[in-house]
């Protein structure tokens, strides 16, 4: 398979907006899922030692 030179340019560059794109919303997911969850473990450890006593 024989690629010219701008093609493979182009495929970087697409790969690179792709990356600049996806990194801020799978950064801020990742926070969001880091702190919700810690909190909502909190709040089911807390439901099932009230369930307990």
């Amino acid at each position: 398979m024989v690629f010219k030179i701008t093609e493979l340019c182009l495929a970087c560059t697409m790969d690179l907006r792709l990356v600049l794109v996806a990194a801020p919303i799978v950064l801020a997911a990742s926070w969001a899922v880091f702190h919700i969850g810690r909190a909502a473990v909190g709040q089911l450890q807390l439901m099932l030692a009230r369930a307990r006593a």
